[in-house]
């Protein structure tokens, strides 16, 4: 939704902001931001990525915040990772969508969520940490594997060096053993791995 009309300026700031719903768009359209397209649903197509790998925009995920939003904010950044794109991730916590959070709380709330935005690793990262508690070594070795699954798909090689680096130092654990699971799973999808929901 919206992709037509918001194109020129989605060519003009190389920057997309995909959200779930046309009311989203809408309520972004009154703030001045012009740049918002509406998948309509969660549901993220071949067709949806095509569009996005020929217009060569930064792409920003403002999906809604309850699970079902960031189980699919997970599911399209990993088939944006996947093609090589990055992505970032806007948060806040107290609503459920954009158009709440600017009718409630208004244009500088969306603006400050905006420049607050992390990258799609790194909240993929703190989401699988998702009803684990980190000081049972069980949790921990789960949490370990699925992240190292999650630095595994990242084609930058620096930034997978940084998140191997980040991963051995936040948990005291060898690089060489983070290292050596990448290799042995390096040909392993995301979409198989038993640690995260599909």
């Amino acid at each position: 939704y919206n992709f037509w009309r918001a194109k020129d300026e989605i060519r003009k700031k190389k920057e997309i902001i995909i959200s779930e719903g046309q009311m989203e768009v809408i309520r972004l359209h009154t703030i001045g931001v012009n740049n918002a397209v509406a998948l309509l649903g969660t549901s993220f197509t071949n067709e949806h990525l095509n569009i996005i790998k020929n217009i060569k925009a930064n792409v920003i995920l403002n999906l809604d915040q309850d699970e079902a939003g960031k189980i699919a904010t997970i599911k399209i950044g990993d088939m944006l990772l996947n093609e090589g794109i990055n992505s970032t991730v806007i948060i806040y916590s107290s609503y459920k969508d954009t158009d709440e959070l600017i009718l409630n709380e208004g244009a500088e709330s969306f603006n400050k969520a905006y420049q607050a935005r992390v990258s799609f690793i790194d909240f993929k990262l703190n989401y699988l940490k998702k009803n684990k508690d980190l000081s049972v070594a069980e949790d921990l070795s789960i949490y370990i594997k699925s992240a190292i699954d999650t630095i595994n798909e990242i084609e930058d090689d620096i930034l997978k060096e940084v998140k191997i680096q980040w991963l051995a130092k936040e948990y005291e654990i060898s690089e060489d053993l983070i290292r050596s699971k990448i290799k042995i799973e390096n040909n392993n999808s995301i979409s198989n791995n038993p640690y995260f929901p599909t």
